[in-house]
């Protein structure tokens, strides 16, 4: 519960001062900070359904759930165009507009959500795995964001950053294969379907 709420103030500051963004910069800045927000929302709302929902209730929550993203995606960019064109609004309000509904969503959130607590005695966290892959994903997006622009697909730039992820990723598995509660349990992939899945 409280990480939601915390997701949801997170996308909420985003939300606010990229509308009162003065320069790209600060834009792209504050729409990270928003994109942390709704990923941790996105992750969250899986969880919370797994634990408030019987296993055989999920599917159809999470088909409404996906529904609802579907509808978001068509509908986000011809709402964000009408507010956009519309004179008296203007592009800053594309930001201000989901606000009062994640405001709605905290009160709400505070007085109605309540789930089972469940405590773990001796959970370990793999903050080294978890490193090694963010490292390695984030190498990978920053030369894909940047090749053919900044510099030439075929370059320097890019032999460094693809070999830097793949060494990354390699030391990702051999963390994950010594690691008594690995992030990504290498032994799922001897499962063929979840195998073929990720690829």
């Amino acid at each position: 519960k409280l990480l939601v709420q915390i997701a949801l103030i997170i996308y909420v500051l985003g939300s606010v001062v990229a509308g009162l963004s003065t320069s790209s910069g600060m834009l792209i800045a504050c729409r990270v900070v928003q994109g942390i927000g709704v990923g941790g929302l996105s992750a969250l709302a899986q969880i919370v359904m797994a634990a408030m929902i019987a296993p055989r209730e999920r599917g159809r929550y999470s088909g409404y759930l996906g529904a609802v993203f579907a509808v978001a995606t068509v509908g986000g960019p011809l709402l964000g165009g009408v507010i956009t064109d519309t004179s008296w609004m203007g592009w800053r309000w594309c930001f201000y507009v989901g606000v009062p509904f994640a405001i709605i969503a905290l009160i709400v959130l505070q007085k109605t959500l309540k789930l089972p607590v469940v405590k773990r005695e001796g959970v370990k966290v793999d903050w080294t795995g978890a490193f090694f892959i963010s490292a390695a994903v984030s190498l990978l997006l920053v030369w894909v964001t940047f090749a053919g622009d900044k510099y030439d697909w075929l370059s320097w730039q890019t032999y460094v950053m693809v070999a830097g992820s793949v060494l990354l990723g390699l030391i990702f598995v051999f963390t994950e294969s010594r690691a008594k509660e690995p992030i990504i349990p290498l032994r799922l992939f001897r499962n063929r379907t979840i195998t073929l899945a990720s690829i």
